[in-house]
């Protein structure tokens, strides 16, 4: 399985029924777990945000429902609302390899759809002088410019019921995997703003 991730880049498994034990179980075939940075903010979230938390660290629920099971456009998590493209928690120090998904329940219309881009291409794409240029430079990434973490920082800030909790980390903007050797893009337009040495409007 690890050779078919690397390989394909993404791995579709239908018609599971895991428990949270299960699906961590199978998680775990892919690399260590981690605990999402939403969690730090989650848990003072006080009764808007439990229904958000596992009673394992590792897990993240994502739920358009509020605290009384209702949909709504905004919540603690995002809510209806979309999210653009970016790759999980890039403003943490260490940031995860990947994701792994378990759809529960999914709208019927295709609108509850998740999409996946391959930045090995988006790297290979570019012209060999704007690789060379990348080569080597770091992008800022922060929680404060991710729409969906400074969505649900607002939401329990506003509420009165939690402080906000900002990360930033420093990555570089061309990474190469560990087991293919390949180079890759590693940027996130929301919660990487900018480059080093760069303003915004520049890096943009």
């Amino acid at each position: 399985l690890r050779e078919a991730w690397a390989q394909h880049l993404v791995l579709l498994f239908r018609g599971q029924d895991l428990s949270e034990e299960r699906f961590i179980a199978a998680a775990e075939i892919f690399g260590k777990l981690k605990e999402a940075g939403s969690r730090k903010y989650l848990l003072q979230g006080g009764k808007k945000a439990a229904h958000f938390l596992s009673k394992h660290p590792v897990l993240t629920v994502l739920s358009n429902l509020d605290e009384n099971g209702n949909p709504v456009r905004e919540n603690v998590m995002l809510g209806s609302l979309e999210v653009e493209w970016h790759s999980d928690n890039s403003y943490v120090e260490v940031p995860p390899a990947g994701s792994v998904l378990y759809s529960k329940e999914i709208p019927p219309n295709g609108s509850g759809d998740t999409s996946f881009n391959n930045q090995y291409l988006a790297y290979e794409a570019l012209s060999e002088p704007l690789r060379k240029f990348l080569d080597g430079l770091t992008g800022v990434s922060t929680s404060v410019k991710a729409d969906v973490s400074k969505t649900r920082e607002d939401m329990i800030t506003n509420a009165g019921e939690a402080q906000n909790h900002n990360f930033m980390a420093e990555h570089t903007a061309v990474r190469t995997h560990p087991e293919t050797g390949r180079k890759c893009l590693y940027n996130n337009a929301g919660p990487t703003p900018h480059l080093e040495s760069m303003t915004e409007k520049t890096s943009a």
